[in-house]
C-alpha cells in the first residue's frame, strides 16, 4: 500500500510494500518529475527488472535521496537570495537615514550660523537703533525657519510611522477646505492676495488617510499664498473626473522653470526664491503631501510657467470607484 503523508506543507510518499509492480510505478513517477518547480537536469535513466525487488528497493532509497539532495539545494539557494535582498534593503534604508540625518543637520546648520552671527554684531557698542532692529528681526526670522524645519520633521516621521498602520476613510472636500480657507485669510488679507475657493458640496467624498486630506490642503494652500507677492491670486477649486476627484490650488506666483519641477518633491529642496525673507520653510511640505497621497492611491502633478504661476493639482480616488482596493 501507499500512503501520502503531508509534513511542513511538503508532500512524501510513504511506501510500506516490497511489491516490485507498485514500487516500479514510484520510480517511473520521480524520474519523471521536477524539483522544486524546475530541475536543470534529468534524473539518470535506468530500467529495473520487477522481479529484483531488492535491488528496486535500493534505488528508490538513492533516488529519494538525490531528490532531498537536490530540493535541499534549491532551497537553500533561495534562502540565499531572500538573505541577500534583505541585506540590500537594510542597507537602502540605512543609507536613506543616513542622508536624511545629513541634510536636517545641514538645513539646521545654516540658520544657526545666521543667529550667531546676528549676536555677534549685537554687542558691537556702535550698533546703530535701526541696525539693531534688523538684526533682532534675523534671529527672530532664522528661529522661525528653526522651528518650521524641526516641526516638518517630525511631522514626516510621525507620518511615515503611522501609515503602515493607518486606515483610511472616506471624507468630504467641503468638510475640509473652507476650514483650511478660512484659517489662512488673514494672511492672505495682509499680503494683499485674494484668496478664493470652489467646492461643492455635491462632489463625492474620497478615499484619504485619517487627517490626510486637511494636512495636503494646508500644506498646498501654504505654499501658493508663500510664493504669490503682493496682489496675486490664489484659488481652490475641485470638481470630478471620471472616478477621482482632483482638487486644484492655482496661484499668480513666481511660478517654477521647468528644468526643476522634478526636484520640488525632494526633501528640503527650495527651488523657488522666496518673495519675503521671513516665508522661509522646511522644504518638507511636499515632501509629506506625496507620502500622505501614496498611501491612498492619489497623485500629485504640477504645471508652472516662470512669472506666470503655478497649478498643483491632487487626484483622490472617488467613493464611488468600485474598483479601488485596499
Amino acid at each position: 500500500m501507499a500512503r501520502r503523508v503531508i509534513k511542513s506543507q511538503q508532500n512524501l510518499l510513504a511506501i510500506n510494500t516490497l511489491e516490485g509492480k507498485i514500487i516500479q510505478p514510484v520510480l517511473d513517477g520521480i524520474q519523471q518529475a521536477t524539483i522544486a518547480g524546475s530541475l536543470t537536469s534529468p534524473l539518470v535513466d535506468f530500467v529495473c527488472p520487477t522481479t529484483l525487488e531488492p535491488i528496486l528497493i535500493h534505488q528508490l532509497l538513492v533516488k529519494q535521496l538525490q531528490r532531498q539532495k537536490e530540493i535541499n539545494h534549491e532551497i537553500k539557494l533561495k534562502q540565499n537570495l531572500r538573505i541577500k535582498r534583505q541585506k540590500q534593503m537594510l542597507h537602502s534604508s540605512l543609507q536613506f537615514k543616513d542622508d536624511f540625518l545629513n541634510n536636517v543637520c545641514q538645513e539646521l546648520r545654516t540658520p544657526l550660523t545666521h543667529m550667531k552671527t546676528a549676536l555677534s554684531l549685537l554687542n558691537s557698542p556702535s550698533l546703530k537703533n535701526s541696525q539693531r532692529q534688523r538684526y533682532l528681526q534675523m534671529l527672530k526670522q532664522e528661529c522661525d525657519r528653526q522651528t518650521s524645519l524641526i516641526n516638518g520633521v517630525r511631522e514626516l516621521m510621525q507620518i511615515e510611522r503611522d501609515l503602515k498602520e493607518t486606515t483610511l476613510e472616506l471624507l468630504n472636500l467641503a468638510d475640509v477646505v473652507p476650514g483650511v480657507v478660512s484659517t489662512y485669510q488673514p494672511l492672505a488679507q495682509e499680503k494683499g492676495i485674494m484668496l478664493a475657493y470652489t467646492v461643492s458640496s455635491e462632489l463625492p467624498p474620497v478615499w484619504c488617510v485619517n487627517g490626510g486630506l486637511r494636512q495636503i490642503v494646508i500644506h498646498l494652500l501654504s505654499n501658493s499664498i508663500k510664493f504669490t507677492p503682493r496682489g496675486g491670486k490664489v484659488w481652490v477649486k475641485a470638481r470630478t473626473q471620471g472616478d477621482y476627484v482632483l482638487l486644484e490650488f492655482r496661484d499668480t506666483g513666481i511660478g517654477i522653470a521647468d528644468s526643476e519641477i522634478s526636484k520640488i518633491f525632494d526633501r528640503f529642496y527650495r527651488v523657488r526664491p522666496l518673495v519675503s525673507e521671513e516665508q522661509g520653510g522646511s522644504g518638507l511640505g511636499l515632501t509629506i503631501v506625496l507620502q500622505l497621497l501614496e498611501r491612498c492611491g492619489g497623485s500629485l502633478t504640477v504645471k508652472s510657467k516662470p512669472s506666470e504661476g503655478s497649478t498643483f493639482t491632487v487626484q483622490l480616488v472617488s467613493g464611488s470607484n468600485t474598483n479601488f482596493g485596499f
